[in-house]
């Protein structure tokens, strides 16, 4: 029954994990243009230690790309969430460019308009705005965010469908149909923004070289076959890790991914949210207390091979196995 349970909520996790991709790759597909420089998955940095990240973030210079258009140049963040649950959750909406959006879908915008309808009805809704509203000044209680001025809404409806059409009659995203997206709210002010120029295009470009990296990490399972990493330590023809040409006997399974992982990226930073992303799926409690349990026994198996050094200490998993 456990079982059934588990394999129930991984089915659900890799359906929203879809969604958001296909929802991203719309947003992709409307950055594509000259002038605008996109990435996904930027991770901006809050209190010590804490990070939240942004789905999709665009920067697009003022008119030319010389020094005064790029200082002029604005920040589009995107928000994207698939699910009702998900929307509200207690996951950041990060809100911190000069332009705004909640990106989802017709049937949980159509939830979204019930909702707003209630209240109205109710008499609840006040110059605080509705459910919607207040949940996203909760998430972001320093700033100004209200919908309509400083967040919009972008909906993805089938190709051929008006928003109306789609929320009048709401069917669960799939992500095999063809979407287009659709402003269902504007966002009509230009916001402060809450982080320096300098900052949020390196946390840009960090996460595009994160991300090129996943994507030769999809096409490196060969790689690691054959693959000799110094005189101790190689890869056989099964892509077993070999010490002295034997296989290393891995105790955690989640060891072997990382450790893999970390090979298939050498000579690149690779950050512990990344692991977790990639490795873990999550960055649960649970997942970091595995991660350093994990980073515990990869280190012993490197401080056996008497090659400890390919660990970078200093920089985190940046420069291991370098070439």
């Amino acid at each position: 029954m456990v079982r059934n349970k588990a394999n129930k909520t991984h089915k659900t996790d890799d359906i929203q994990k879809l969604k958001k991709e296909k929802l991203i790759a719309l947003l992709e597909k409307g950055a594509s243009r000259l002038g605008v420089y996109a990435s996904s998955a930027v991770a901006i940095g809050g209190e010590p230690g804490v990070f939240g990240v942004v789905d999709y973030m665009t920067f697009s210079p003022s008119g030319t790309e010389d020094i005064s258009g790029i200082e002029k140049g604005v920040f589009t963040c995107y928000m994207v969430r698939t699910s009702y649950k998900e929307l509200y959750s207690d996951e950041s909406l990060n809100f911190v460019g000069e332009r705004n959006y909640l990106v989802t879908t017709a049937d949980v915008y159509a939830r979204i308009v019930d909702d707003e309808q209630a209240d109205k009805e109710k008499g609840v809704m006040n110059a605080e705005g509705g459910k919607l509203q207040k949940h996203i000044q909760s998430l972001n209680p320093e700033a100004k965010c209200h919908i309509g001025a400083d967040v919009g809404i972008l909906v993805a409806v089938r190709k051929g469908e008006s928003l109306s059409e789609a929320c009048s009659r709401p069917a669960e995203f799939d992500p095999d149909e063809e979407y287009t997206l659709i402003c269902a709210e504007p966002c009509s002010n230009r916001a402060a923004r809450r982080h320096g120029m300098t900052e949020m295009l390196f946390l840009m470009l960090r996460a595009y070289k994160m991300k090129a990296g996943r994507i030769a990490l999809r096409y490196g399972a060969e790689d690691l076959k054959n693959l000799q990493l110094n005189q101790r330590l190689s890869y056989d023809g099964r892509g077993r890790l070999l010490l002295d040409g034997d296989p290393v006997s891995f105790r955690r399974t989640k060891t072997r991914k990382m450790f893999d992982y970390l090979v298939w990226n050498r000579g690149r930073w690779v950050s512990n949210e990344e692991l977790l992303d990639e490795v873990w799926g999550d960055p649960s409690d649970a997942n970091k207390s595995s991660l350093r349990v994990s980073r515990s026994e990869m280190v012993a198996i490197l401080r056996a091979a008497g090659c400890e050094d390919l660990l970078s200490r200093e920089w985190g998993w940046q420069g291991i196995f370098e070439e």
